[in-house]
């Protein structure tokens, strides 16, 4: 953002680096010397010069409004302007100050920003999406382990059940505890890494992030791992 200043006679005294860039001329060059001569065409200098007064011992405020200036190259330049008294403290002497945007550029912000802002929307919907799959890929997963799990309790209930038979005729009936011991801490096994998996698929609903997702799939565990829990169960009260 350019901002200079100037006397009642148009003498800049205050140029800073936004007006260097904005008019393409150096403090040095600029200080001292009537703006209207430098940058105003004219025609239009008498009734700058009255504007530049009535800002200055009126406190008049000229409100954002577009400029035509012409750079040191006679480039001709649209700016956004907003001019208005300022006091040097010090003296009491007022100035007139004025404030600019080249329109170009601030078109070219509003691009960028644009951009950045669509890229920003396709990268929400991108995480969104990719959220969305490794969500259902997990889900997926516990429901395919919950499966197998209650698949394989299932069936060592029933080989237990099976044993139990065969030697019902030889066994006395309180003989027969040791495979409800059995059976019981099958079941208890499953219930166990079934609530466990449970656990896993609220973390995945509640998952807001891809980090939470990332954290939960750290913590899926293999199918091998959990079928080898309901054996040892077994085993444990054989």
């Amino acid at each position: 953002m350019s901002m200079w200043a100037c006397d009642e006679d148009f003498r800049i005294v205050l140029w800073n680096k936004g007006a260097e860039e904005l008019y393409d001329r150096s403090a040095d060059s600029v200080i001292g010397k009537r703006y209207d001569t430098l940058f105003i065409d004219e025609a239009e200098r008498e009734q700058s010069l009255v504007d530049c007064r009535k800002i200055i011992r009126e406190g008049a405020r000229f409100r954002n409004f577009l400029a035509l200036d012409v750079d040191s190259r006679g480039r001709q330049k649209q700016m956004l302007t907003n001019c208005f008294r300022i006091t040097d403290p010090e003296t009491g002497q007022h100035y007139q100050a004025e404030i600019g945007l080249d329109v170009a550029e601030l078109e070219l912000a509003q691009t960028e920003l644009r951009t950045l802002r669509e890229v920003g929307l396709r990268n929400i919907i991108e995480r969104e999406q990719t959220l969305k799959i490794r969500k259902e890929h997990i889900v997926a997963a516990v429901a395919d382990l919950e499966r197998a799990i209650g698949t394989h309790a299932a069936e060592r209930i029933d080989q237990v059940d099976e044993i139990a038979r065969g030697m019902s005729r030889r066994l006395k009936p309180q003989s027969a505890e040791p495979f409800q011991r059995r059976k019981a801490a099958i079941a208890e096994a499953r219930d166990a890494v079934l609530a466990s998996l449970r656990s896993l698929a609220q973390q995945v609903e509640k998952a807001e992030d891809l980090a939470e997702i990332a954290d939960v799939e750290t913590q899926l565990p293999e199918r091998k791992e959990l079928l080898k829990r309901i054996d040892d169960a077994e085993a444990s009260v054989a």
